[in-house]
C-alpha cells in the first residue's frame, strides 16, 4: 500500500535542497518483508485472510503489528485505514499523492515526445 511512498519521502530528505541536507548521520535501507514474514504478526487468521491482509498493508512491520487479531480483516482495515481518524489514514492519501505526482510527470514527458518537442542536453 504505502510502501514506496516511504522510501521517496526519505530520498527527498537526503536531497541537497532539502533544509534538513547533512543533517541525516546513519541511512538504513530496510527492505519489506515478504508474505511469509508478515503472516507471522497475524498467525490467529486464515490462509485466505493472511493474503488479504498483505495485499492491504504489506511487508511494514509498523502496520502489521498495528493488526488486532480479535477482529476481522475487515474491521481492521476499516478501522487502521478507511474510518475518520484511523492511524493509518494519512499514509493511504499521501501514498496516492505521491504515486499521481510520477503518473503525472509521464504523461507531461510523453505529451513531449508525441507532439515532437525535443531538446538539447
Amino acid at each position: 500500500m504505502v510502501k514506496r511512498y516511504s522510501l521517496d519521502t526519505m530520498k527527498a530528505l537526503m536531497e541537497r535542497q532539502n533544509p534538513l541536507y547533512g543533517r541525516i548521520d546513519l541511512t538504513l535501507n530496510l527492505k519489506p518483508m515478504d508474505y511469509y514474514d508478515s503472516a507471522l504478526f497475524y498467525p490467529e487468521f486464515s490462509e485466505e485472510d493472511k493474503v488479504r491482509l498483505f495485499s492491504v498493508f504489506g511487508g511494514i512491520s509498523y502496520y502489521n503489528r498495528l493488526i488486532d487479531a480479535q477482529k476481522s480483516v475487515r474491521e481492521n482495515i476499516i478501522e487502521l485505514i478507511a474510518s475518520s481518524g484511523a492511524r493509518l489514514e494519512n499514509e493511504v492519501a499521501m501514498y496516492l499523492n505521491s504515486e499521481i505526482s510520477k503518473i503525472t510527470r509521464v504523461l507531461h514527458l510523453n505529451m513531449f515526445v508525441i507532439t515532437g518537442y525535443s531538446f538539447k542536453l
